[in-house]
């Protein structure tokens, strides 16, 4: 086969999501220059998108780096007006929202769930209903964040202790086999657990190493225990 006619897909593995975040700055200099060439010359705007493109491309090539120095700053006091500020706080947020998405497609486990309001009246939120559920479950993380925004970074980097784990175990036993039941570590052939991150198997918390103890907890909704019949 000629391989001039071999079309190459890229990996799934190399595949990488790029997102730009605009910075909330005014209008660049060839911004400015396009707009003052519209206003100048008659006709531009009746040219197509890609027409109005390529002519403002060709005369900012013909501008002298003088020239351009000048539009450059202008660019720097240029305001960027209200409703170019809502355009891209509405598009950061479509892309936080695309972010979360290929979150979740590296790591299927990944919930998340956001809020931003610029006004009382103007409230936007996102996310997956697990994200929700999980903020309705700890909203001692909410609640800490109120008081303390710096709580809210560190929560995700917070140390899982073996008394969490532990807890956990006893939550999920106690959900199938009864109210105030403990996690019988010695007694594996009455039930199974599955969910556990790869590699690893239902011991007691203590043995688990730091790694271990956060990758389970990353994985607690995942963590499903069934009661064998005797």
């Amino acid at each position: 086969m000629d391989q001039s006619q071999v079309e190459i897909q890229p990996s799934e593995q190399t595949k990488q999501l790029r997102i730009r975040i605009d910075k909330p700055g005014g209008l660049s200099s060839f911004n400015i220059f396009c707009k003052e060439l519209c206003s100048q010359e008659e006709g531009i705007k009746e040219l197509t998108t890609s027409a109005r493109f390529t002519l403002f491309s060709q005369r900012w090539a013909q501008q002298s780096d003088e020239e351009r120095a000048i539009y450059k700053e202008r660019a720097k006091s240029e305001p960027l007006s209200l409703s170019s500020k809502e355009r891209q706080w509405k598009a950061n947020l479509r892309k936080m929202k695309r972010l979360m998405d290929h979150q979740k497609e590296l790591m299927p486990t990944t919930e998340g769930f956001f809020v931003m309001a610029h006004s009382a009246r103007d409230e936007y939120f996102g996310g997956s209903e697990q994200g929700l559920k999980y903020l309705r479950e700890n909203f001692h993380i909410v609640e800490g964040f109120v008081a303390d925004p710096g709580v809210w970074a560190k929560s995700s980097s917070s140390k899982v202790t073996v008394k969490q784990i532990r807890d956990l175990f006893n939550e999920k036993y106690a959900a199938v086999a009864g109210k105030g039941k403990k996690m019988p570590y010695s007694m594996q052939n009455s039930f199974t657990v599955s969910g556990l991150p790869d590699g690893l198997q239902l011991r007691q918390p203590s043995r688990y190493g730091t790694k271990q103890l956060r990758e389970i907890w990353d994985a607690r909704d995942s963590i499903v225990i069934l009661l064998l019949s005797s």
